[in-house]
């Protein structure tokens, strides 16, 4: 897959896709995704990171359970 990459001035291209985990409703993992998203549109006074590691503690699972 080819990504196009957005101009700027550092001599590493932003891709104009990432990846993410989606949650497509409520309930447990079942109902997490990891599929390619466009990237963000930044505005003014926004930073783009890139993040390395993530993770979700029992707090957040118990959310997404309900």
């Amino acid at each position: 897959m080819s990504e196009k990459s957005l101009p700027h001035s550092n001599k590493h291209p932003i891709p104009s896709t990432m990846m993410a985990v989606v949650t497509t409703g409520n309930g447990g993992y079942d109902k997490l995704e990891y599929k390619r998203v466009p990237l963000p549109q930044l505005r003014t006074g926004e930073v783009l990171l890139k993040v390395l590691a993530a993770g979700m503690n029992n707090t957040e699972i118990n959310t997404c359970v309900g």
